[in-house]
């Protein structure tokens, strides 16, 4: 998302390009580590339902904020998972 706004992109248009991009990547990824065996398919399965639900929701709330207030979300979330990782 940072790369694209960089570019011109409005951080709306950045997130959802973004996530469009990730789509396929995701899908080919998990292709890859399935074929590798390396895919618990029972535990991704309990996901799939609540992250359809939470992407719907994000992207419906997303709509009704700021590009002002989305950048700030954003940069508070990098942070929190950059301490996150720091302190493991």
């Amino acid at each position: 998302m940072p790369m694209l706004e960089k570019g011109g992109s409005e951080a709306k248009k950045a997130h959802a390009t973004s996530i469009a991009i990730t789509l396929p990547l995701s899908v080919i990824s998990g292709l890859v580590y399935f074929k590798g065996g390396s895919l618990d398919f029972s535990q991704a399965v309990k996901f799939i339902p609540l992250g359809i639900v939470g992407a719907a929701v994000g992207a419906m709330l997303m709509k009704k904020l700021s590009n002002s207030l989305l950048k700030r979300i954003f940069g508070a979330l990098m942070i929190i998972a950059g301490v996150r990782i720091f302190m493991k």
